[in-house]
């Protein structure tokens, strides 16, 4: 990833610290395919998209 940036495994370890209901990654690379990452993901983290809303 880019020096500034976190790698998917990195954010993974800031959820299992941090210990969120809920998780989504933003920016992550375009090579990671969408579906296929979210199928590996725990059942609270999820990839980000366009045109996502979040009800707070």
């Amino acid at each position: 990833p880019h020096p500034t940036h976190s790698s998917l495994e990195q954010s993974l370890e800031w959820v299992e610290r941090l210990k969120p209901r809920r998780a989504f990654f933003t920016h992550i690379a375009h090579e990671l395919g969408h579906e296929a990452t979210n199928a590996v993901l725990p059942p609270h983290v999820r990839l980000a998209y366009d045109g996502l809303r979040l009800d707070l």
